[in-house]
């Protein structure tokens, strides 16, 4: 929904249509994985035949990559790269590709949700993480990670917003491995927080 001042008048807009994803997955654990990899490819076509206001297309690609550095599982290093584009007639603001938008709200730790917003996006990621305890109840991670969108009118990659931060795992269930995730991150101009999450973050 979006707000006018002037006429004080709410708009709705729709934004509906077919989707087709298409997914790989070899990872060991959905929820700590320590080897693998993992690729998710969704496009999505909304058309006024669908009820949406416009006709325009997004396409979303989401990999990952999990290397264990030690046979005990202690040491992971991972790697996340997430982008998202729009086509087609001018999509809707709130649909843009935007920080923190994706399907669990995780990229860009260290922004507020939204904090940037474009027709097309890039961000990618890294976090190692490591075994703290030896009974594996707790745990932490390191991690980097910079996004962009384009800039309007240019529709052009022309900033880079990078972040870096650190956290602590418990171990929420050992048999599925689910981790309840407390991290805290450090952006550009002063922008910081910290961010929760059960399970990993990617």
């Amino acid at each position: 929904l979006t707000y006018n001042r002037n006429n004080r008048r709410r708009r709705r807009t729709v934004s509906s249509g077919p989707m087709l994803t298409l997914t790989y997955d070899s990872r060991n654990n959905i929820n700590n994985p320590q080897t693998g990899n993992y690729a998710n490819i969704t496009v999505h076509s909304n058309l006024r035949t669908f009820g949406s206001n416009r006709d325009w297309q997004s396409l979303q690609i989401d990999l990952r990559k999990f290397i264990k550095l030690s046979s005990n599982g202690r040491h992971v290093l991972t790697f996340w790269n997430y982008n998202w584009f729009t086509f087609g007639s001018k999509a809707p603001y709130f649909d843009l590709p935007s920080t923190g938008w994706d399907t669990y709200s995780n990229t860009g730790r260290g922004y507020i949700q939204g904090r940037l917003r474009g027709t097309n996006m890039l961000y990618a990621e890294t976090e190692y993480r490591f075994t703290i305890t030896k009974n594996g109840l707790f745990g932490g991670v390191v991690f980097a990670n910079a996004e962009s969108v384009t800039d309007y009118p240019s529709n052009q990659f022309t900033t880079i917003l990078p972040a870096a931060g650190l956290g602590i795992r418990l171990k929420i269930n050992k048999i599925s491995r689910v981790n309840f995730a407390l991290d805290y991150a450090w952006g550009v101009n002063g922008s910081r927080g910290f961010f929760f999450n059960l399970s990993e973050v990617f």
